[in-house]
């Protein structure tokens, strides 16, 4: 099993909490649920993939866990929160979307 690191993240807008396992050099895993939930969720995964090499993060969504939760409706709309997700490099940037679905 590996250790999972918290983080947190302030601004004047907003704070983000989440955790990060695995090696720093890895190739970057970043668990976005697609319902707000908190990032503990993802502890199997991120476990299991950090110890094939991955770096794992999975922050805690937007009103849960140590994420600030704003007050407007419209904060929580997708295209708001994914507009405050980035990232700077310094090279090609390579971005894999996997879907998931629960089987019924």
């Amino acid at each position: 099993m590996n250790d999972l690191i918290r983080h947190r993240l302030e601004t004047p807008r907003h704070a983000t909490e989440w955790l990060e396992a695995g090696p720093a050099d890895g190739r970057l895993m970043i668990f976005l649920d697609g319902l707000p939930g908190f990032s503990i969720i993802w502890r199997r995964q991120l476990d299991e993939l950090a110890a094939a090499g991955w770096r794992c993060v999975a922050p805690d969504m937007r009103g849960y866990g140590g994420s600030s939760a704003p007050l407007t409706v419209a904060a929580y709309a997708l295209a708001e929160m994914l507009s405050r997700c980035s990232c700077r490099a310094r090279g090609p940037i390579r971005v894999d979307l996997l879907r998931c679905r629960a089987s019924s």
